[in-house]
C-alpha cells in the first residue's frame, strides 16, 4: 500500500484529531536516508492497518509541520496519540528497530511476534553501524573463545529465574537496541528475548546464532568484554 502525503493544511485534521494512533514520517525527496526508511514505513502501514494510520510530510513542502514538531533532521519519526506526541525518533532505523519502537508505545500488532528475528545479513551491517549491540547469552567460557564484533557477554543461559531477571532489568536501565544469540539455537535464544522485551528491554535476535555468522564468514572476535 501506498502511504499518504499530508500538508499543512490537513496537520489538524488528520493527525491531531484523528479517532486513532498516527505515525508521521518526516521526510524531503532528496534524502537518501529517508528513501531506506520509506519500505519499511509502508511495511508497518500494511501490517497495522486500521489500528495506526501512518502518514508522510514533506519537511520543504510544509514548514510549519515540521516547525510544530520541531524536526531538526530527517528523516524523523513521530507517534501522536488523542493529540499527543509519544515519541519522536531520528534516523533511518532497520525493521526490526522500527518494530521494537512501535511495540513499546502502541503495543505489538495481532498475531505479530514481539521480538524480531534478524538474518546474518541483516544484522552485520547494523552491528558494525552502530544501531545494535550483540549480546552473548552463552557461559562466559564459550563467550571468550568466539563472539561477534563488540559483543557484551550476558550468561543467563541456565540461570534461576530470579538472577535472569535481574540481568535483564539491569539491561534495560541501559537504553540500547539489542541482539541476542547463542550457539546455534533459535529456540533458546527467542525464549530469553521473550524474557527481556518483558523487562523492557529493545531485543531482537540472530537467525542460526553464532554458528550462522562464522558460516557466512563475517569477522569474530575473542578477547573478552563482560557486561557489568
Amino acid at each position: 500500500m501506498s502511504v499518504r502525503v499530508i500538508t499543512d493544511a490537513e496537520l489538524e485534521t488528520e493527525v491531531l484529531h484523528s479517532d486513532v494512533p498516527v505515525l508521521i514520517d518526516f521526510y524531503a525527496d532528496w534524502c537518501e536516508p529517508c528513501k531506506v526508511l520509506a519500505p519499511h514505513i509502508e511495511a508497518v502501514a500494511a501490517e497495522r492497518a486500521g489500528t495506526l494510520k501512518v502518514l508522510k510530510i514533506d519537511v520543504e513542502a510544509s514548514p510549519r509541520a515540521a516547525a510544530a514538531f520541531r524536526v531538526q533532521s530527517i528523516p524523523t519519526l513521530a507517534v501522536v496519540s488523542g493529540g499527543q506526541i509519544l515519541d519522536l525518533v531520528q534516523g533511518a532505523l532497520q525493521k526490526s528497530q522500527l518494530d521494537q519502537w512501535l511495540n513499546k508505545l502502541l503495543g505489538a500488532p495481532a498475531g505479530a511476534d514481539v521480538v524480531q528475528t534478524l538474518t546474518v545479513e541483516q544484522a552485520a551491517p547494523a552491528i558494525a553501524q552502530g544501531q545494535i549491540v550483540a549480546v552473548d547469552l552463552r557461559v562466559e567460557n564459550d563467550f571468550k573463545r568466539a563472539h561477534l564484533p563488540g559483543a557484551i557477554n550476558v550468561p543467563v543461559v541456565g540461570l534461576a529465574d530470579d538472577e535472569r531477571e535481574a540481568a535483564f532489568a539491569e539491561l534495560a536501565r541501559q537504553p540500547g537496541n539489542y541482539l541476542f544469540y547463542t550457539r546455534a539455537s533459535k529456540e533458546e535464544a527467542a525464549d530469553l528475548a521473550d524474557k527481556a522485551a518483558t523487562a523492557g528491554v529493545s531485543v531482537a535476535i540472530l537467525e542460526g546464532g553464532l554458528l550462522s555468522w562464522e558460516v557466512a564468514g563475517e569477522p569474530i572476535e575473542k578477547s573478552p568484554r563482560t557486561f557489568n
